[in-house]
């Protein structure tokens, strides 16, 4: 995903359902690394069986575009994100 100010915004969704459930990481890391810790694969894959599960690197952190400006208040913020396409 692409924010308003061109930077990209890694992104994965799991599960399908009636509700979409943003995941946000407590610490940055890496989306990919989030289904190897058993714990967080657990969670995932339960809330995964009722609803979209939406997981996101921060920016300028693990697949995200790197090297990159803090955000101001005109970039995209989660919603927009969690907007189906």
């Amino acid at each position: 995903m692409l924010t308003s100010d061109d930077v990209y915004i890694a992104y994965q969704t799991a599960g399908a359902g009636p509700v979409d459930l943003v995941r946000q990481p407590d610490s940055p890391g890496n989306i990919d690394m989030e289904w190897e810790v058993l714990a967080v694969r657990t969670l995932l894959t339960a809330l995964a069986s009722f609803g979209r599960v939406i997981l996101h690197d921060h920016r300028g952190i693990g697949l995200s575009s790197r090297n990159v400006d803090v955000p101001g208040r005109h970039v995209q913020r989660i919603p927009c994100v969690a907007r189906p396409s």
